[in-house]
């Protein structure tokens, strides 16, 4: 697969290509600053995830929403053939969605969604485009990541009562709807003092 494959590196071209018509439409040097308004004037791509067998690629498109003077990001996952056909938006709504993995089958799609006060870490049927939100916490989750066999997801859990000191590994068996924690454990953080 060579690099013009990629969808990543065809927006990245498109975004180049608009960069470019900007500057040659320029009135003058003022319409060529970056400031944090023009910045919200573009979408991102990050968080990208190639899925097992290198067929399809899981993306994040961050998108700025302005109304007056509030301004913020709607983050949502796409979903396209490495090749860059078949692009679709996989997660929808009013709660930006970060952070996919393929579990090793290419199946399935875990990702953590932003709630208002907390997080939901969830899982994508990729086929059907299901999803089932196997935990909501009150603090934050990131960087989900399925176990070989499929029997766990791996992620990071940060309670918000502990802030920082509360960063901790945490896995959700197949089975169970409460994460269980690897590191830091419960006798380190009594240890510690937390």
């Amino acid at each position: 697969m060579s690099w013009s494959q990629i969808p990543v590196a065809r927006m990245a071209l498109a975004l180049l290509r608009t960069l470019s018509a900007t500057q040659v439409a320029a009135q003058n040097a003022d319409d060529l600053r970056w400031t944090p308004e023009k910045s919200m004037e573009f979408d991102v791509v990050q968080q990208t995830a190639i899925s097992p067998d290198g067929a399809r690629v899981a993306y994040v498109v961050r998108v700025p929403l302005i109304e007056g003077e509030q301004s913020e990001y709607l983050s949502h996952i796409w979903l396209v053939d490495a090749d860059g056909t078949s692009g679709v938006q996989f997660t929808r709504g009013e709660k930006s969605a970060t952070s996919p993995a393929f579990s090793p089958d290419g199946s399935k799609v875990v990702f953590a969604r932003r709630l208002p006060g907390g997080a939901i870490l969830a899982v994508a049927d990729v086929a059907t485009g299901t999803v089932t939100e196997r935990y909501q916490t009150t603090g934050a989750v990131g960087l989900p990541r399925f176990s070989p066999n499929l029997d766990r997801i791996f992620f990071g859990l940060a309670e918000p009562t502990v802030g920082r000191a509360g960063l901790r590994l945490a896995f959700l068996p197949a089975t169970v709807s409460e994460p269980v924690l690897v590191w830091p454990d419960v006798s380190y953080l009594e240890l510690i003092g937390i």
